[in-house]
């Protein structure tokens, strides 16, 4: 079974024309995706329509055998935007999503239903561990305003691990860093993704970025998204891919799916 299998979608926005037109995707499970393609070819609104936010016009997303009808619990989503509560510390920003599943206990809508509210002793155990593995430790008790743009983009990202999704959609999350400190969690996730069993998609407009992250690359156009137009990638297994000797000319292959110039 796959993660993610798109059937024959459809969407655009009301008065425009449509982005996606009987379009068919499946993505595997433990597979690194990359969308790439120009400001406003539907690569964000895709990610969008993975994670339940909004739906198809026609068509249909199945998660894990599944019909998506809304955000499912088990996805974990990041963002630009590092969304944390200015009022709070790192460690409370990360806890939030635990907090919020005590809440509500295993309902199987805002909490996966195999979710267990068990010792608390682990599961602080687990965050210090995602804290120290991002680089974190120490701040815990900062608050957002004290720390730099980079170490607020780990801390949203430890909140979003912290959860085990099994589905990780990230949408340009290193965009609004600087290319030193995005270079450096590019390299971060794409270690995590290593050695962590999770599916993940990550959306960008930056060509080495995405060699670097997908192991399989979808090439999105500003004409209707139809066929998909996905290349495979070898380079992302790589432990530093940046330095291999093939770097360049993968940029180059995505480069002219994207239609640039070389």
């Amino acid at each position: 079974m796959s993660m993610v299998h798109i059937r024959h979608l459809s969407f655009g926005y009301p008065g425009k024309p449509l982005l996606f037109d009987n379009f068919s995707l499946e993505i595997e499970k433990g597979e690194s995706w990359v969308i790439i393609g120009p400001s406003g070819c539907g690569k964000s609104t895709l990610l969008s329509l993975m994670a339940g936010l909004k739906r198809p016009r026609q068509g249909s997303i199945e998660v894990e055998g599944k019909q998506l009808q809304r955000p499912r619990p088990e996805s974990g989503l990041v963002f630009q935007d590092h969304g944390l509560l200015p009022w709070a510390t790192i460690r409370a920003n990360v806890s939030l999503g635990l907090r919020i599943r005590r809440f509500y206990g295993s309902d199987g809508r805002h909490t996966p239903a195999k979710w267990q509210n068990g010792n608390e002793k682990p599961q602080a155990e687990t965050m210090d561990l995602w804290l120290q593995r991002l680089g974190l430790a120490g701040k815990e008790h900062c608050y957002p305003a004290q720390l730099s743009r980079g170490q607020r983009q780990r801390a949203a990202i430890a909140r979003t691990l912290l959860m085990e999704p099994d589905l990780l959609l990230m949408d340009e999350p290193f965009s609004a860093l600087d290319p030193p400190i995005r270079e450096e969690l590019q390299e971060l996730m794409a270690g995590l993704g290593r050695t962590q069993a999770i599916t993940r998609i990550t959306v960008t407009h930056d060509i080495p970025e995405a060699v670097i992250l997908g192991e399989k690359i979808l090439v999105t156009t500003l004409k209707v998204n139809r066929a998909p137009t996905i290349l495979a990638n070898p380079l992302a297994k790589d432990e530093k891919p940046r330095n291999h000797y093939g770097f360049n000319k993968m940029c180059q292959r995505v480069r002219q799916a994207m239609g640039e110039s070389t």
